[in-house]
């Protein structure tokens, strides 16, 4: 794991660094925290959506080109007592559904204040461990939500309360 934290002039920066990094230690894969703060460069004629859909545009190239996943962290337009999140909640939304393959949200409902939630019509019970991945844009499958459990002070996902996945029940996962 390879964590790159200084500041960037603009999202070409981004490229750069992912190129020599690619060549130096040979990188899976990319994951960028997050879309709304990397540099944009000169804003005085751009819109901030024209300003996106370019840095989308230029990372999903760069994925193209080299090969590699690159995951982009994006906002989304957050409300209490919200039932589920959709493509129109992203910031700047236009140009990150255009330009992603995949767009998945992580929807926590006990944080929107909900005690109860449905999957595909079924009721699903809530408490501060339920997490609902959803899975809105799949250009290469289906569209899905999967109910996980999430423990917080380690930061990870799980298929039900008691179970740990091993790298054979992973494979299971859509991600």
């Amino acid at each position: 794991l390879f964590i790159h934290d200084s500041g960037l002039d603009s999202y070409t920066d981004i490229g750069a660094i992912t190129k020599s990094e690619l060549k130096r230690k040979n990188i899976k894969l990319v994951i960028i925290d997050y879309l709304q703060i990397i540099p944009m460069g000169d804003a005085s004629k751009k819109t901030r959506d024209q300003m996106i859909g370019e840095v989308t545009r230029h990372l999903k190239l760069l994925a193209m080109k080299l090969n590699i996943p690159i995951i982009i962290l994006s906002q989304v337009n957050r409300q209490k007592g919200r039932k589920k999140y959709g493509l129109s909640d992203l910031r700047e939304s236009g140009n990150i559904e255009q330009d992603a393959d995949n767009v998945w949200f992580i929807f926590r409902p006990d944080k929107h204040g909900l005690i109860d939630y449905e999957i595909e019509s079924s009721p699903i019970l809530v408490d501060k461990k339920t997490a609902v991945i959803s899975i809105a844009k799949n250009r290469a499958g289906s569209l899905c939500e999967l109910q996980m459990r999430f423990d917080g002070h380690k930061s990870k996902f799980y298929q039900s309360e008691t179970e740990t996945l091993t790298p054979n029940e992973n494979a299971n996962l859509p991600f």
